[in-house]
């Protein structure tokens, strides 16, 4: 899960139009949950650049042909969007101009588009829903304006769907949190939401990569409304999963210029140079 403008304990439900949505196995639950990990601890490397090489690596080792011929299309997606998404998101912040980008995430975007043409989204595991999401969120730069809109138009309804049927999975809640907090108020962004949702996914986060995010992003939200104590709280809480992390070090010098990793997502590049003015490094 990453920066951008537009926006898990699994358990079988009905959606609103009454389909079926598909589970995964237990071999793809713990496939996926082992991905989940190495993304939490993705944030404790040292450098960009080692982030995507360590990523890489991991994707070739890990999701072996042995592993993919035990996943169905839907769980293998939704591992490749997690683990590219991860690889992308360093790779940006290594060389945000970078021409490699757009064909790297372009490549699984196409598989998304691909599959989504074929198969209902209200029959897709959540999983794959917000894996997906994430994945387009970020390429919607390379997009034509048009797509885009009509894609975050979509993900709102997804979004509301996963969060509408497992209330307490705490992925669906950070995506749908960040959607109506990044939204505009007449294009359906809601700050009363935003925070109802970062507070329960503070509350319902599971596994460490859900408490992690939960807790920055709440933390953030509280600190754009004026709440250092609580941010202070729950950045902290963050920082006691994972030590010595480079984000949560660079969120704390951030909010010591005044601004929030949100505020990051939509003015990278100003941030960027205030930091370097105040020869703050962003390691």
């Amino acid at each position: 899960m990453t920066f951008k403008r537009f926006f898990l304990s699994v358990m079988t439900v009905f959606f609103a139009d009454g389909l079926f949505c598909a589970e995964f196995s237990d071999y793809e639950k713990n496939i996926i949950e082992q991905i989940q990990e190495f993304r939490f601890f993705t944030r404790a490397i040292q450098s960009a650049d080692e982030a995507v090489s360590k990523i890489a690596e991991y994707r070739t080792s890990f999701l072996t042909a042995d592993v993919r011929k035990n996943l169905s299309e839907e769980a293998e997606l939704t591992a490749d969007n997690l683990l590219i998404l991860e690889q992308y998101n360093y790779m940006y912040e290594a060389a945000p101009k970078s021409p490699e980008l757009e064909p790297f995430i372009k490549a699984q975007y196409e598989k998304i588009d691909a599959y989504n043409a074929a198969h209902e989204q209200a029959e897709c595991n959540p999983y794959y829903v917000l894996s997906s999401g994430d994945l387009i969120n970020s390429t919607m730069q390379f997009l034509p304006q048009g797509t885009a809109i009509k894609l975050g138009l979509q993900e709102k309804k997804n979004y509301d769907a996963v969060v509408a049927n497992y209330p307490d999975f705490a992925f669906g809640l950070i995506n749908a949190a960040l959607w109506y907090y990044f939204a505009p108020a007449i294009g359906g962004g809601s700050n009363t939401k935003a925070h109802s949702y970062f507070s329960r996914a503070v509350e319902c986060a599971s596994n460490n990569y859900e408490k992690f995010y939960a807790s920055v992003y709440y933390s953030q939200f509280l600190f754009e409304n004026n709440d250092s104590e609580a941010c202070e709280k729950y950045l902290s809480q963050a920082e006691s999963l994972l030590p010595n992390n480079r984000w949560t070090l660079l969120i704390r010098r951030m909010n010591k210029l005044s601004y929030s990793v949100l505020d990051y997502s939509n003015n990278r590049e100003k941030i960027d140079r205030k930091l370097e003015e105040k020869g703050i490094s962003k390691n």
